[in-house]
């Protein structure tokens, strides 16, 4: 069977990237903060200032004092692949995305949006 998959769709949208999970100290004048410090680091090693304005922290906490915190980044994702590539305008169309484009396979663009972002 061939292969005939030769486009794809990305869209920029919010993502979780990572999470950073644990028991808080109670004793700790903010429980949260080596949490989000980890996140914070984790996301500086990742992406580097590639991303400026692009990453958020989210902190959570329930009743217990169990912490987590998601780095969200906004970047292009891959949607979805498509034989076709007006039949991949036509979803993104539908859907009335905004932000999105439809690329060759395998082409620069390609290897440039499915690594953006990230430090090399």
């Amino acid at each position: 069977m061939t292969d005939t998959i030769c486009y794809r769709l990305y869209r920029r949208e919010w993502g979780i990237e990572h999470t950073v999970s644990g028991q808080g100290d109670p004793n700790h004048p903010v429980p949260a903060e080596p949490f989000v410090r980890e996140a914070s680091q984790w996301a500086e090693r990742t992406y580097a200032d590639s991303m400026r304005g692009s990453i958020e922290l989210s902190a959570n906490r329930d009743e217990a004092g169990f912490f987590w915190v998601h780095v969200r980044v906004l970047k292009p994702r891959l949607r979805d692949e498509f034989d076709n590539a007006q039949l991949a305008v036509s979803y993104a169309e539908k859907w009335r995305w905004e932000d999105w484009e439809v690329v060759a396979r395998g082409s620069l663009r390609d290897l440039e949006l499915s690594t953006y972002g990230l430090r090399t």
